[in-house]
């Protein structure tokens, strides 16, 4: 199957369970006999019928079933009370997660499905005909449309599954306040993304970077807040470090560094590269570039984690979906593992990690500096001085028996 089909195939059945799981009961019944989807209801005859070799009523097998889940309440119920054995029928087939996770009993190639788990068939159902739709929907684009608006509707649809479509990070979503070139070194080790800093971390070591990886890490730059006259004089320093003569600078980058912010040519204030456009950069032998989830190898990924002191279980889901090919999935894993917290958002751009990172250092920094107004406080040099004043203002009070 086509990677990108397989990938829509996924995400929309995930979004559908989530949509059905926050249904009640009855609306999920609703839809249910709406969508014809009317299952083979065990009968109590089936129920109550004793089970080879165990010679137990299959409502206890069941029951037991549900008890391995931790369902202990459905267990209950299925022991206690006949009218609250609901459990459905099926070929085991139509449920293969169930099967695989052995969360239901098979018996004669039927498996028997509790209420509670009856999201797997609808999912299941759903899946299969969105698969179908979306090959029907393959084969007549490729054999029909496709050639027809060659020209008009095929680049736009073609483009849609690497099109960005959040905030492109220009001078609209800038943070406010500038970032100094002083303090890059420490903000790339808190908060820059995999890629920016792999790319900071080659231009510091050799002074030199291609030209897309200019263009991506000076874009990123200047959107979290580098101005032109600060990153003139970063690019200028890294590369003077590196032997450049002043006058090579001045006639092979002034220039575009300045386009970059739209004070040259069409002056165009270009914007930070997104995490489809850093992905679909090719890596190619001496080029830092790109997305080190695509580009890296897995033990690569371990190191240069591992030196960001991330956390090992989020290292290993990192590189798990980066064996996927889910490679911003695996960037919101890093960030997760970096910053102690789960990344609601997801991670769509570079720009838009920093900024999620900065929010938390933030909110780190601002509860520590309360913690430092708290101690000083207590501080006996900014205790009054004067007998008269209150002094139980400042002094911690005890307990009295």
């Amino acid at each position: 199957m086509n990677t990108s089909r397989f990938g829509a195939l996924n995400k929309e059945s995930e979004l559908f369970r989530a949509r059905f799981c926050a249904e009640t009961a009855s609306q999920r019944l609703a839809f249910m006999v709406e969508a014809g989807l009317e299952y083979d209801q065990c009968t109590p005859e089936e129920l109550n019928a004793k089970v080879q070799p165990s010679g137990k009523p299959l409502w206890e097998l069941l029951a037991q079933v549900e008890e391995s889940k931790w369902n202990r309440e459905l267990a209950i119920d299925t022991r206690t009370n006949p009218a609250l054995r609901i459990f459905f029928k099926v070929d085991f087939e139509a449920v293969p997660d169930l099967v695989a996770g052995r969360k239901v009993f098979l018996r004669h190639g039927q498996a028997y499905v509790s209420k509670t788990d009856v999201v797997s068939l609808v999912v299941g159902h759903f899946r299969s005909h969105l698969s179908q739709a979306l090959v029907e929907t393959a084969r007549k684009w490729a054999s029909h449309i496709a050639a027809e608006e060659s020209e008009r509707l095929t680049p736009v649809i073609e483009a849609l599954s690497t099109r960005y479509l959040g905030p492109d990070y220009g001078d609209l979503q800038r943070p406010a306040g500038e970032v100094a070139v002083a303090d890059l070194p420490r903000l790339a080790h808190e908060s820059f993304p995999l890629c920016m800093l792999n790319m900071f971390e080659g231009l510091k070591r050799d002074h030199h970077l291609k030209h897309t990886g200019r263009q991506q890490l000076g874009n990123f730059l200047k959107g979290i807040g580098l101005s032109l006259d600060s990153a003139i004089a970063f690019w200028r320093t890294e590369f003077a470090k590196g032997g450049m003569p002043e006058d090579k600078f001045k006639k092979e980058h002034l220039y575009n560094i300045r386009h970059s912010f739209g004070k040259e040519g069409k002056r165009v204030n270009y914007t930070p590269a997104s995490c489809m456009s850093v992905i679909n950069s090719a890596p190619g032998q001496g080029i830092v570039h790109g997305c080190p989830y695509k580009a890296f190898d897995a033990d690569s990924v371990r190191a240069a984690l591992a030196r960001l002191r991330i956390e090992p279980d989020k290292v290993r889901a990192a590189v798990g979906k980066m064996q996927g090919g889910h490679y911003q999935l695996a960037c919101a894993a890093a960030w997760e593992g970096a910053h102690g917290c789960e990344c609601v958002t997801g991670i769509n751009h570079p720009n838009q990690y920093y900024t999620e990172s900065r929010k938390v250092h933030d909110a780190q920094m601002g509860v520590t500096e309360e913690t430092k107004d708290a101690d000083a406080s207590l501080n006996p040099a900014a205790l009054p001085k004067l007998l008269d004043e209150p002094v139980l203002a400042v002094t911690p009070s005890r307990q009295t028996s």
